[in-house]
């Protein structure tokens, strides 16, 4: 099967799966999936599902809906949406503290969590095979001693790395 992407190139699609079962905050949404060579997507859903299954899209928000009954639908949050809008920086909680602003450090612990594994998070599942299963433990001390010797008097170079002709 050929699928035209969104640039207009053609790809051969060689592996489809049928009604492949979508687990989507509990419930379970049948998708036909096609094997496509595009990294950075997780699933493409088309537009033929969305309608299939009641989707409504709000892009200012980026949160999807599905409808399961007339009471009840599950949403879908975009990663990139930002909920945390009072989370502030270290810069801004400086400038805040400076101005007098009281600060408060709370370091929350969720007891019920299981050990963290390379597996659970997103961006190491992408690069497994650089991951150890067991960790050995600290590097091993090298031989190899850098230091850079000042002495007394001494300025520090100051040369352009290279130079810049005028136009």
């Amino acid at each position: 099967m050929n699928v035209t992407s969104s640039f207009g190139d053609t790809i051969v699609v060689r592996k489809m799966y049928r009604r492949c079962p979508l687990m989507v905050q509990g419930h379970v949404f049948p998708v036909d999936m096609m094997e496509l060579p595009f990294y950075g997507f997780d699933v493409i859903l088309g537009m033929d599902w969305l309608v299939e299954h009641k989707a409504r899209v709000d892009f200012e928000t980026k949160r999807v809906s599905l409808r399961l009954s007339e009471d009840h639908e599950v949403i879908i949050v975009g990663e990139n949406v930002k909920f945390l809008s009072n989370v502030v920086s270290a810069l801004e909680a400086q400038k805040l503290l400076d101005v007098g602003c009281q600060a408060y450090l709370a370091y929350v612990m969720n007891p019920n969590m299981d050990e963290a594994r390379p597996q659970d998070i997103r961006s190491v599942c992408d690069f497994l095979s650089v991951f150890p299963e067991e960790l050995s433990g600290s590097p091993p001390d090298r031989d190899v001693e850098f230091v850079i010797e000042n002495y007394f008097y001494s300025d520090p170079v100051s040369i352009a790395p290279y130079r810049m002709t005028p136009k």
